[in-house]
């Protein structure tokens, strides 16, 4: 049986890592400056305003690199997400060699 003074002493899991924090902040500075100049929704036949951010080759490592970017509407951002064979083919996904 496990005391409980020693459970208390544990420090909990951060849920999210200080790394990921200061990216947070600088990602909201960096995309606010991206939609600023990204207008319109980057979706081929699609005239909507860009309102969103889509990761091309995903959050993990290009989390910041706005290279990967691409400024979509909210209704193009979901069919993207939902229709991924099809984001595959248009190059709205590219997938690293780590399969991601």
């Amino acid at each position: 049986m496990v005391k409980r003074s020693v459970l208390k002493s544990r420090t909990p899991i951060k849920k999210v890592s200080d790394k990921r924090k200061r990216e947070g902040k600088e990602y909201v500075c960096k995309r606010l400056d991206f939609l600023l100049t990204h207008i319109m929704c980057e979706v081929e036949n699609c005239d909507q305003r860009a309102t969103q951010i889509h990761h091309v080759r995903g959050r993990y490592k290009f989390y910041l690199d706005e290279s990967t970017w691409m400024a979509c509407c909210a209704r193009c951002h979901t069919y993207i997400e939902t229709n991924r064979e099809w984001a595959k083919s248009k190059g709205y996904l590219i997938y690293g060699s780590n399969g991601k």
